[in-house]
């Protein structure tokens, strides 16, 4: 866990705006399902012939082989056995707006579908931003089956947080962890999905919280 440095703002023209988040908010995209903000969803499980497994969607997505992928974003997923893949995306400056990518599905019978990626959150303030609370844009956990060995679907990348203010403070939490990988009845592990990005933007940056992001 860091915390990120400051970063230039542009002064608004209107500085009596303040923003205080003071209670945990939350972006955690669920598992397979669409997100209109900026998250991904996760892939598909296999069905059956007409109904076949995908990989997960977005440009960090978990794919189906080798090893049921978690997806990336600012860090890369893993697959089952922890190792790194190659498939973050993004930038420092965490332009454009994007929220994270979807895990792999699972690709036998009875598996299950891979989480859906963090949403994509931006605040804004012409005067000042106080988090002692949470904001978090966690990536979405693959389902689990416990009554099998099968192979399941991987976790879904965290998103994007981004504030913007000429004062940034608090002492609160902002998360953007990749959500983790299904786990079969024999404690199997799947791919977990890898973190998201966090950027802060301001003149005097005082926030002394916890991150879980790639700044």
């Amino acid at each position: 866990n860091r915390t990120s440095p400051a970063n230039i703002f542009p002064k608004s023209r209107n500085e009596n705006e303040t923003i205080f988040a003071t209670s945990p908010t939350s972006s955690k995209s669920p598992t397979n399902v669409p997100m209109p903000y900026g998250g991904f969803h996760g892939g598909t499980a296999y069905r059956d012939p007409v109904l076949p497994a995908s990989a997960g969607f977005g440009p960090g997505a978990g794919q189906l082989q080798p090893s049921r992928q978690g997806a990336g974003y600012g860090t890369s997923g893993t697959d089952l056995n922890g190792n790194p893949l190659n498939n973050s995306y993004g930038n420092v400056f965490v332009l454009p707006l994007i929220g994270g990518s979807g895990g792999s599905g699972g690709i036998g019978v009875n598996e299950r579908g891979g989480g859906a990626g963090g949403g994509a959150l931006l605040i804004a303030s012409s005067a000042s931003i106080t988090v002692d609370g949470g904001i978090s844009a966690d990536g979405g956990e693959a389902t689990s089956l416990t009554a099998n060995c099968f192979e399941h679907g991987g976790g879904g990348s965290g998103g994007a947080i981004r504030l913007l203010a000429p004062v940034i403070g608090g002492s609160g939490s902002l998360s953007t962890a990749g959500g983790a990988g299904s786990t079969g009845g024999c404690g199997i592990g799947r791919g977990k999905g890898g973190y998201g990005r966090i950027r802060l933007e301001a003149f005097n940056h005082s926030f002394a919280g916890t991150t879980t992001a790639l700044l």
